[in-house]
């Protein structure tokens, strides 16, 4: 009789992994990673003062200020009766490329001086001194006319950069730098959290790729839409009067666009191979059923 009710006796279904609970863990996985990325692309463009830098070096504008600042410096000596060639460097590209890094860092920093007068007065002083020798013109001239145009040079970095909508706008989103900073961290700690809510409750790996997958896909199709949306808009064409400002800035937001395609790009490949591995348990449980 004991072993006719053990026959009988109803199996009792293995329980299913809650997809009520992992759908909502992945919706909060979801926005955390889209609050993440935006904090991730902000601290690696906006607020980081070497990729600004780097990225303005890249413009043909920072060519023409260095080629406006050493004509600035020929017009400035003929004013004192002595006529030098056109193409006469006073300051070298590599010499006003880093004078340049020195000045965006000084405006990420807040720093009320901008230009380091006394190193841009000894690379004048330095180049002066090797232009006069090779003209003949006498080394007493050096110093009557070097405190003027380190002046001049100086006043076209202010005009171009520290005069101009650059510099409020980047003094404006260096202030909030430690609250980017921490919804970053936050979000990262709240993403691995998440995941591994996901993996607790769907008990394998196969279930926690189906559901990572599809929060970095829509994560990544955020992205993509707010980039598409960004290049859109006018919203930050002519923001300056100043014409080199200007191209430098459009320049800097050109960049920052690219960082996010980048970035989506990623997310949604991710998504995928995530998605696709996730559906491989369907097509283990297929396997064995076929068996």
């Amino acid at each position: 009789m004991q072993e006719q009710a053990q026959i009988i006796q109803p199996q009792i279904p293995k329980k299913r992994p809650k997809k009520g609970i992992s759908r909502f863990m992945t919706f909060l996985l979801t926005v955390v990673l889209i609050i993440t990325s935006v904090a991730f692309i902000i601290k690696t463009t906006i607020l980081n003062s070497s990729f600004t830098a780097k990225t303005l070096m890249q413009d043909d504008s920072v060519t023409q200020m260095y080629e406006q600042t050493n004509t600035a410096i020929i017009n400035a000596i003929s004013g004192y009766g002595i006529t030098l060639p056109q193409d006469t460097e006073f300051i070298t590209q590599e010499q006003f490329e880093d004078d340049l890094t020195d000045v965006i860092e000084n405006l990420y920093a807040g720093n009320e001086e901008i230009i380091d007068q006394e190193k841009l007065s000894h690379q004048i002083q330095h180049n002066l001194t090797e232009e006069i020798s090779q003209l003949g013109l006498p080394s007493g001239m050096i110093d009557q006319v070097l405190s003027p145009l380190t002046s001049t040079v100086a006043n076209i970095f202010t005009q171009n950069l520290a005069n101009s909508q650059i510099s409020s706008f980047m003094n404006t989103i260096s202030s909030i730098d430690g609250y980017v900073s921490m919804v970053m961290v936050v979000g990262m700690i709240a993403v691995v959290g998440l995941g591994g809510v996901i993996l607790l409750v769907q008990r394998n790996l196969f279930g926690w790729f189906h559901y990572l997958g599809i929060g970095f896909i829509i994560s990544g199709l955020v992205i993509l839409i707010l980039q598409m949306a960004f290049s859109f808009t006018n919203l930050f064409s002519n923001i300056t009067p100043n014409q080199i400002a200007n191209q430098l800035l459009q320049t800097f937001i050109s960049a920052i666009k690219a960082q996010m395609m980048t970035l989506a790009i990623g997310e949604l490949i991710l998504g995928g191979l995530a998605v696709v591995l996730g559906f491989l348990r369907k097509f283990r449980f297929s396997f064995k059923r076929g068996r």
